[in-house]
């Protein structure tokens, strides 16, 4: 099998992914029917890179790395539960197990927010 191939320079990646995604794809527009698919495939890429990276940095050891990366990408999309359970299985690897306790609470907080 093919050995994975490392990934460049991860803070450079997480800069320019947070260069290029800043939340909803057209701001207040991306709730139109013609952009909604649109702006969830745009989201899910993000959330896709997100995880890629945070993969990365997780095998690079580079455990506040990942944190910080998890609380900035559920900064800007609150409502994306995987970004939550990966932050909350960082935190309880890490054994911070008060704060993702938090993070769970404020997960259910958002999703209930999002969708009723």
């Amino acid at each position: 099998s093919k050995a994975s191939k490392p990934m460049a320079d991860p803070d450079h990646l997480i800069a320019r992914l947070f260069a290029i995604y800043r939340g909803h794809f057209l701001g207040e527009d991306d709730a139109l029917p013609q952009f909604v698919a649109a702006g969830q495939r745009f989201r899910n890429t993000f959330v896709s890179v997100v995880i890629g990276i945070a993969d990365e940095c997780q095998r690079m050891r580079r455990d506040q790395a990942v944190t910080d990366l998890l609380r900035r990408a559920i900064h800007i999309e609150p409502a994306v539960e995987v970004l939550y359970r990966r932050l909350m299985a960082s935190l309880r690897d890490a054994g911070e197990r008060a704060e993702a306790l938090a993070v769970y609470s404020r997960c259910r907080d958002a999703i209930i927010a999002a969708f009723g």
